[in-house]
């Protein structure tokens, strides 16, 4: 019996293709992936590089194995289709085994607006008030035919000073609200191309007010119809510069006040003619950013000639 002799066909030689690549008629960014397709079926990518101040290209397009069910090439014939990134060139060829072609591929793109996102909140309150850590801006926009630094951030509207909402370097955005700032204030980033394209992305940024109250301010006793003179600068709580914090007094009924909301912070306590006892009024201390905090204080004038007091209840009180 003669021998059986199995003979396979050896894979065709690939259409070979080479060039530069242009999109809208300039050099496209590196790594750019240029593929080559038969009857919608991507064969095979190159990632361009830049060869002598052009885009560059070159591969190899298999042949189909005719050993193999499938169709994995092309055969003489097909026409081959050209991407450049998600464009389609306009340049396409027909496959020819075993060519090395020099083809320049062009194509035509709609330019595309960067985009910006997930930019993080920012959130204190006036217990905590260091300078946030700057915001990249840059790592939170995409544009796929701009580098970041050619893209244009700005701050859209006008935040109000106190949030401390500032732009460097046209990158970095900076947070550091004042002391006597409180609320909230969003605050939008717009990313801006060079063709005038945008995209927006918005931020929170909120100060949480918190009391802080006076330090404990001791009762006051003086003779009688002396004044009782109060400095109370040292006794207001350590926030910022202490400016715009203001005192004020309710309750008093056996004395004037002089030297409320002053900005000195001096209240003189006047007694009635004659008056001699004690009475309790209250001190209201109000902050720059609103709100207030409080403080019962008793002063009292004693008779000078037999050194005594009497203490003024309310009437509800008296004789209990």
């Amino acid at each position: 019996m003669a021998a059986i002799v199995v003979v396979e066909a050896a894979p065709p030689l690939p259409s070979s293709f080479y060039g530069t690549v242009l999109v809208n008629g300039a050099n496209v960014p590196d790594g750019t992936v240029v593929s080559a397709w038969i009857d919608g079926v991507n064969y095979v990518d190159f990632e361009t590089i830049t060869f002598e101040g052009a885009s560059v290209y070159s591969f190899d397009v298999p042949g189909d194995d005719p050993d193999t069910p499938e169709k994995d090439g092309g055969i003489e014939g097909d026409t081959i289709v050209f991407m450049i990134g998600s464009d389609t060139a306009d340049q396409t060829a027909t496959w020819h085994t075993g060519t090395n072609v020099e083809l320049n591929l062009t194509a035509t793109s709609e330019p595309t607006a960067p985009t910006i996102s997930g930019l993080p909140d920012q959130f204190f309150d006036q217990d905590n008030l260091p300078p946030s850590d700057p915001i990249d801006l840059w790592a939170y926009a995409e544009d796929a035919e701009t580098p970041d630094s050619e893209l244009i951030f700005t701050i859209e509207g006008s935040p109000p000073t106190g949030a401390g909402v500032t732009l460097t370097d046209n990158r970095d955005l900076l947070v550091d609200p004042s002391f006597d700032w409180c609320g909230y204030i969003d605050v939008t980033v717009r990313v801006t191309d060079p063709g005038g394209l945008w995209d927006e992305d918005t931020l929170r940024v909120a100060v949480t007010w918190v009391c802080k109250g006076p330090l404990p301010v001791a009762n006051q006793l003086a003779p009688q119809n002396e004044a009782i003179v109060l400095d109370l600068t040292d006794y207001e709580p350590q926030i910022g510069d202490g400016t715009g914090m203001y005192w004020y007094v309710t309750g008093q009924k056996h004395c004037t006040v002089s030297g409320v909301y002053s900005e000195d912070d001096v209240l003189t306590f006047t007694p009635h003619l004659g008056f001699v006892g004690s009475e309790e009024i209250t001190l209201h201390m109000t902050y720059p950013m609103g709100g207030e905090a409080t403080q019962v204080l008793t002063l009292s004038w004693w008779d000078a000639e037999t050194q005594g007091f009497r203490l003024y209840l309310p009437v509800a009180t008296r004789g209990q």
